[in-house]
């Protein structure tokens, strides 16, 4: 079997740093709120978020800190929040979406049905992989997929170029 490598891009811009503030009722901001003020502010700084998920509140206390998920054009980044002022009922918070990107185990999948797809005999019937791709030069991860016609075809996926704002990787058969 020929070895071929797909090489597919994903462009992203992310957040470097900013300040957000919000009301609260309470000793915290709550998971709702931080998701609310993490999203708009993404936006603002050029990110499109599908979702944000604060699992915690955020004490309203100074240096205190809280971690969300946001899934933002396809990747996956971990945002921190931490408070840096607390005056009567509201907190600012300073917002920090650091890379490296993640590229979830959905996204690689999707990529591979739209290259990898039409390359291969049937339809692909499932994919899976070790574990998501850390958005670092060299990282890699072992993925699989089957087709309906029971091919499977083993693919050690590599990231090739990434910075701040992009993540390009390819699929190498093995």
């Amino acid at each position: 079997m020929r070895r071929r490598a797909w090489i597919l891009p994903l462009v992203v811009v992310a957040a470097a740093g900013c300040t957000v503030e919000a009301s609260i009722g309470a000793k915290s901001v709550s998971p709702d709120e931080l998701e609310k003020q993490i999203a708009a502010k993404s936006t603002q700084e050029g990110l499109t978020p599908s979702s944000v998920q604060c699992d915690d509140s955020l004490s309203a206390k100074i240096n205190a800190t809280a971690a969300c998920i946001v899934l933002a054009n396809d990747l996956k980044y971990t945002a921190t929040v931490r408070a840096t002022k607390i005056k009567g009922s509201t907190v600012s918070f300073d917002l920090r979406i650091p890379p490296p990107a993640v590229v979830p185990v959905e996204t690689l999948e999707d990529q591979a049905r739209q290259v990898i797809g039409p390359r291969i005999d049937g339809e692909i019937a499932s994919f899976t992989c070790d574990d998501e791709l850390e958005g670092t030069v060299d990282a890699t991860t072992q993925c699989q997929l089957e087709t309906d016609e029971g091919q499977v075809v083993d693919l050690l996926v590599t990231v090739t170029e990434a910075d701040f704002t992009s993540v390009d990787f390819r699929f190498d058969p093995n």
